[in-house]
């Protein structure tokens, strides 16, 4: 089964309804079998700006499940080795620095990216 969408750009003035009636008769007659039809009212740019709006992806749900992960995991245990003391807050500030890292790898992933730049 295929799906056929045919767009009619029609004047303010100009009744619809009598052209969907119009355009679906046409369709009947040639054969071809019609099992829905409505009215969009939306313009050719509004339909544009949609297609164009479906190619953004929000965010990359991978990257902010890694970066949460890596900030939460290497966070906490730059914490915990820093309230231990002495040489231990040394691995404390590796530890910070990698939260850092995940950090700006979980903002970044969190922008909105075209689906081309995946």
């Amino acid at each position: 089964m295929s799906a056929l969408w045919i767009t009619i750009t029609l004047p303010d003035e100009a009744d619809n309804e009598d052209m969907r009636r119009r355009a679906v008769d046409a369709l009947h007659d040639s054969g071809i079998t019609v099992y829905r039809a409505w009215v969009d009212h939306r313009t050719p740019a509004d339909i544009r700006a949609q297609a164009d709006d479906a190619r953004i992806v929000r965010r990359d749900p991978a990257g902010v499940t890694l970066g949460a992960g890596v900030t939460a995991l290497f966070g906490g245990l730059a914490v915990w080795l820093f309230t231990l003391g002495g040489w231990w807050a040394l691995a404390a500030v590796a530890c910070a620095l990698l939260a850092v890292f995940g950090l700006v790898g979980l903002t970044e992933a969190l922008h909105r990216k075209p689906r081309t730049s995946r």
